[in-house]
């Protein structure tokens, strides 16, 4: 959607539906740093949740069945694996 726009140059007021060049460069921009961030907080999710979910399932299984540290450091390292294969993905997707 164009938008019309009043530009000021030497005291005369002109009306153009066109963007200037700077403004197509910060929505440039802005699209660029979205698409980081983005990609920055997948990246963040995809390393934590695994390990996390695993730890939390791991001591859920080893609390009730009394096997101290086996199902936690099991799941850990599942959680692990799961986020080194998510990060691989993430990369390939990206190049």
């Amino acid at each position: 959607m164009k938008k019309n726009i009043l530009k000021l140059h030497k005291g005369v007021i002109t009306k153009s539906s066109e963007p200037d060049a700077g403004s197509k460069r910060r929505e440039r921009d802005r699209q660029f740093f979205n698409k980081v961030m983005a990609d920055a907080s997948d990246l963040g999710f995809s390393i934590v949740l695994p390990m996390v979910g695993g730890i939390f399932i791991g001591r859920l299984i080893d609390t009730r069945f009394g096997t101290s540290p086996t199902w936690t450091l099991s799941l850990l390292f599942l959680g692990v694996i799961i986020a080194a294969i998510r990060i691989i993905r993430l990369i390939r997707e990206d190049t």
